[in-house]
C-alpha cells in the first residue's frame, strides 16, 4: 500500500510538472528558402514491353506514374541556445514528411511536423466560416460592380452567406458575374509548404543543414527518335531524357540526376495531403447540383489577400536543352544519368535533355508473323507486323544502356524528306541485348495460312491434334523482304518441315527471304496433345 501511494504521488507531481514544463516557449526560426537544391528522379512505373508474338498485356504506361525524387536541400540558419522552432519554408509540396532527415544540427531533435494546410480556394473557405468578407457582383450589362458586407456561414459543400439583416443566400446562385473577397487569409493556412521541426541546442550559433527527402511529383522517361538512313540498313539514334514537374514548387538551378531501373518501394510513402473539397451549389429550381470550381472565390487587388482565378491543369511550358550530352554512370545495380550542368525544373514544365547520339547504327528490318499450329478456319490474309531490331554492342554502332522509354522512327521519302514509320518503345536494355521496335503493320507483306490435312488420332488413353499447314507469303514491294514465322512451340512435336526452324524462347522460327513482288511458301507437320 506504501509503493501504491509513493507511486500515485509520483505521478501526482509530474502532471503537475508538466504545465510549467509547456510554458517555456521555444523560439522562432524561419528558413524562407534553401541556398542551394539538388535532385535525383526515379522511376516509379518503368515501362515493360512485350516481345512480339507474346499475347500478354503491355506494361504499365508513363501517364500513372505519380513520380519520385529525392531532393537534397542546403540551407544556412542562426539558432539561438535552447529549444527553437526552424520553419523550412517552400519544401516541395508534394513532400513525403516521414522521410525527412536532417544533418548538421549539433542539438537534439525534438519533433517535426509538416503544414499541409495551404491557402487554396477549397481551404479559404474551410478556414472562412464565420469570418465576414464582400461580395461583388458585376452588372454583365454596364459592367459596374457592386458590394455588400457578408459573413460566411457554410462552405465549401455549397457555399451559404448571411447579409448584415440576417438574410442568406447561396454563393453562385445569382446569375451574375460575382465572387468573394477576403481582406486578410484566415489563421491557420501557408502559402508555401513549410515543414517545422523543434531542437534544443547547447549555445548559439549559425549551422549549415542539409535536408533531405522524398517529394513526389518529379517524374521522368526517356525519348528516342530514329531516323532510318537510305541504304536501309543504318540509323542515328538520338536519346532524350524528358524531365516533368507536375508540381507546385520550382526547383532552380539545381544539380539534377535520373536513375534508370525498377525501384522497389513499400507503398505507404505517399505525401501528407488535405482531402480537395469539392464545391456543389444547389440552387433551387435546378433539378441536380451543378459542380463547380472556386473561380467564383476571387479578389480584387490591392487587398492585403487576394484568391486568383485557379489556372487550368496541365503542363504549360516545354524546354529542349541540348548543349551537351549526359553522362552515365553505375550506382549500384541501376544506371545514373547526370545533366550537365545545373537546370532549372519550374512548376508545370517538361524539360528535355540529351544523353544519347549515336550515328550509323547497324539495324535489321523483319516482316514477321506469329502462326497456330493448325486452322479450323480460313484466317483470310494477314499482314506482318514491321520489326526493326538493333543489337545493343559497339560493334554494331551502339553498345549504351538504354533507359525504357517511347521510340520514334522516321524514314527518308523519295523527295529527300522523311515520314514516320511507327512508334514504338524499348525497355531498360543493358549493353549486349536485342533491341526490338514493333513498327506496326506492313503494307507489302501479307500472309495466307492454308490448313492441309487435321485428324486427331488416340494414342495410350490420349488425343493428340495432328495438322499440316501451308503457309504463302507475298511480298508486294519493290524490294526483297526479309520474314520471320514464329510459332509458340509449347508441347508441339514436329513431324515435318520444308525448311529448318530455329528457336527463340519458347517460338519455333522460321526465316525466309521474299523476292520482290515475289512469294514464298513455309509447309510444317505438327502433332500436339489435345
Amino acid at each position: 500500500m506504501r509503493a501504491l501511494v509513493a507511486l500515485i504521488a509520483l505521478l501526482a507531481a509530474g502532471l503537475a510538472a508538466r504545465p510549467a514544463a509547456a510554458q517555456v516557449a521555444a523560439a522562432q526560426v524561419v528558413s524562407e528558402r534553401p541556398d542551394r537544391v539538388a535532385v535525383v528522379l526515379y522511376q516509379d512505373h518503368p515501362p515493360q514491353v512485350r516481345p512480339f508474338g507474346d499475347d500478354g498485356e503491355d506494361g504499365d504506361a508513363f501517364g500513372d506514374d505519380p513520380g519520385l525524387a529525392v531532393v537534397s536541400e542546403v540551407r544556412t540558419v542562426d539558432l539561438p541556445a535552447g529549444r527553437t522552432r526552424i520553419s523550412f519554408r517552400g519544401v516541395a509540396d508534394g513532400m513525403v514528411a516521414q522521410t525527412a532527415a536532417v544533418e548538421g544540427l549539433d542539438g537534439r531533435l525534438v519533433e517535426r511536423n509538416y503544414d499541409f494546410d495551404l491557402l487554396s480556394p477549397g481551404t479559404l473557405i474551410e478556414k472562412a466560416i464565420g469570418a465576414p468578407a464582400r461580395l461583388v457582383r458585376t452588372n454583365p450589362k454596364t459592367g459596374q460592380a457592386s458590394e455588400v458586407a457578408v459573413t460566411v456561414r457554410s462552405g465549401p459543400y455549397g457555399i451559404v452567406l448571411q447579409h448584415a439583416d440576417g438574410s442568406a443566400e447561396a454563393l453562385g446562385c445569382s446569375d451574375l458575374p460575382e465572387r468573394l473577397v477576403f481582406d486578410q487569409a484566415p489563421p491557420g493556412l501557408t502559402a508555401t509548404p513549410t515543414l517545422s521541426m523543434e531542437v534544443e541546442t547547447q549555445s548559439a550559433g549559425r549551422h549549415l543543414i542539409r535536408l533531405t527527402y522524398l517529394a513526389t511529383g518529379l517524374r521522368w522517361k526517356a525519348d528516342y527518335v530514329a531516323r532510318l538512313a537510305a541504304d536501309g540498313r543504318t540509323l542515328d539514334l538520338h536519346g532524350w531524357l524528358t524531365l516533368s514537374n507536375v508540381s507546385g514548387t520550382t526547383f532552380g538551378d539545381a544539380p539534377t540526376q535520373v536513375v534508370a531501373g525498377r525501384l522497389a518501394r513499400a507503398g505507404d510513402d505517399e505525401p501528407v495531403r488535405a482531402e480537395p473539397a469539392a464545391a456543389v451549389r444547389n440552387c433551387w429550381p435546378t433539378p441536380f447540383p451543378r459542380m463547380a470550381t472556386y473561380s467564383d472565390v476571387a479578389a480584387a487587388p490591392p487587398a492585403p489577400m487576394a484568391m486568383a482565378r485557379m489556372a487550368a491543369g496541365g503542363l504549360e511550358e516545354v524546354v529542349v536543352t541540348a548543349t551537351r550530352v549526359a553522362e552515365v554512370s553505375n550506382l549500384g545495380d541501376y544506371k545514373l544519368y547526370t545533366l550537365p550542368e545545373p537546370t532549372t525544373v519550374a512548376a508545370n514544365q517538361t524539360k528535355q535533355v540529351a544523353f544519347l547520339e549515336q550515328a550509323s547504327v547497324r539495324y535489321q528490318r523483319v516482316d514477321a508473323f506469329t502462326v497456330r499450329r493448325a486452322y479450323s478456319v480460313d484466317p483470310g490474309t494477314q499482314a506482318a507486323t514491321v520489326l526493326v531490331r538493333l543489337q545493343n554492342k559497339a560493334a554494331e554502332g551502339l553498345g549504351k544502356p538504354l533507359p525504357g522509354g517511347g521510340v520514334t522512327v522516321f524514314e527518308p521519302k523519295g523527295n529527300g524528306g522523311l515520314s514516320l514509320a511507327g512508334q514504338s518503345s524499348v525497355k531498360d536494355t543493358p549493353v549486349g541485348q536485342l533491341v526490338r521496335l514493333e513498327l506496326g503493320a506492313s503494307t507489302v507483306v501479307t500472309m495466307e495460312a492454308i490448313q492441309g490435312s487435321l485428324s486427331y488420332p488416340e494414342r495410350a488413353g490420349r488425343t493428340f491434334e495432328r495438322s499440316e499447314v501451308s503457309v504463302v507469303l507475298h511480298n508486294a514491294g519493290s524490294r526483297p523482304a526479309e520474314v520471320e514465322v514464329r510459332l509458340p512451340q509449347a508441347d508441339v512435336k514436329f513431324l515435318g518441315e520444308s525448311r529448318p526452324h530455329t528457336r527463340d524462347g519458347a517460338f519455333a522460327v522460321w526465316s525466309l527471304k521474299v523476292a520482290a513482288e515475289g512469294e514464298a511458301t513455309l509447309r510444317y507437320r505438327t502433332e500436339a496433345p489435345q
